[in-house]
């Protein structure tokens, strides 16, 4: 399991109005060498996380899974950057490293890994169609 260290605390505004919160300030977590760094001002869903998977993995928001959720959605809507740790030297990443950046940081905060593999396969299967939305420039 790779190393996680949470730099700042992840601060949430909920919606005013639909269903995404805002990140209300800049959030970075280091897993293993490589420091995520999440804008402030991205939103997020709960890492569209099927619906239907729900009644399995528990709400998106819920309190264990909600850091990993920011980090997916921040990687996936192009709002997350990832550095080396050490160099500083921007990282180049994929569909595949936030998924399973998602699936890290999930099992790292205590969620079950039944529900973590059951989310990330969510995810990483359904989730290609919110990368290329999110990726349609870059």
């Amino acid at each position: 399991m790779p190393t996680i260290k949470f730099i700042t605390d992840l601060k949430l505004s909920p919606p005013k109005t639909g269903k995404l919160w805002d990140v209300l300030e800049s959030f970075e977590v280091v897993i293993d060498e490589v420091m995520i760094k999440v804008s402030a001002g991205t939103k997020t869903d709960g890492a569209s996380i099927p619906r239907f998977l729900w009644r399995i993995v528990d709400h998106p928001f819920q309190r264990l899974m909600i850091y990993a959720a920011v980090v997916h959605d921040a990687g996936y809507h192009g709002t997350a950057k990832a550095i080396d740790a050490t160099t500083r030297q921007p990282i180049e990443t994929d569909k595949d490293f936030f998924d399973k950046a998602f699936l890290d940081i999930m099992l790292h905060c205590g969620v079950s890994r039944v529900k973590a593999y059951i989310a990330y396969k969510g995810v990483s299967i359904f989730g290609g169609s919110s990368w290329e939305a999110g990726h349609q420039n870059g």
